[in-house]
C-alpha cells in the first residue's frame, strides 16, 4: 500500500508523480512533487513542499522532510 494525502491539507496541494516513476510500498507521499524517471524506496516518506527531481534515488526508509530536494542523478 502506499499513502498518498495531505495530513494538513491547504489550498493548492497536490502530489505529482512524473513518467516512469517507481513509487515503493509503504511509500508516504504528502503534497510532494515526484518527476520523470525517479526512485522512492519502499517505506520512505517524502513531506510537503519536498521534491526528488528527474533521475533522482530516494533510499529505502528514508525521510524527505518539508521543502527538501533530492538532487538529479
Amino acid at each position: 500500500m502506499t499513502r498518498i494525502s495531505s495530513n494538513k491539507a491547504h489550498a493548492g496541494d497536490v502530489v505529482t508523480i512524473g513518467d516512469n516513476c517507481y513509487i515503493g510500498a509503504n511509500v508516504t507521499l504528502d503534497a510532494c512533487t515526484v518527476e520523470d524517471n525517479s526512485f522512492v524506496g519502499m517505506g520512505s516518506s517524502v513531506a510537503r513542499g519536498a521534491k526528488v527531481e528527474a533521475f533522482g534515488v530516494l533510499a529505502a526508509g528514508a525521510a524527505l522532510n518539508e521543502g527538501q530536494v533530492v538532487p538529479s542523478g
